[in-house]
């Protein structure tokens, strides 16, 4: 059986919407501190954040979270073409 035995929030978690108030613990994530620090031994290229995936407390993501878009993939998107798959 698997027991989820949550860890107090990290200080960026403050804000967010799944903090339990009466616990002070995520909804998400049982070790919510480790989705904030880099882990043990990991060296970061400069100017990256890490950032928690289920945050829900920030308006503007900074440029290097938001997710790329293929701008070909994009507009067949938007015209509503659909792939055939090869038989």
């Amino acid at each position: 059986m698997i027991t989820f035995n949550p860890q107090p929030i990290h200080e960026r978690c403050v804000g967010c919407e799944r903090i339990v108030a009466a616990t002070n613990t995520c909804k998400a994530y049982e070790n919510p501190t480790a989705k904030w620090e880099p882990k043990p031994g990991a060296t970061l290229a400069p100017g990256v954040m890490i950032w928690c995936p289920m945050a829900t407390h920030f308006d503007n993501l900074p440029e290097e979270i938001k997710q790329k878009i293929n701008p070909i993939k994009a507009s067949k998107r938007a015209a509503g073409v659909v792939k055939q798959k090869k038989r």
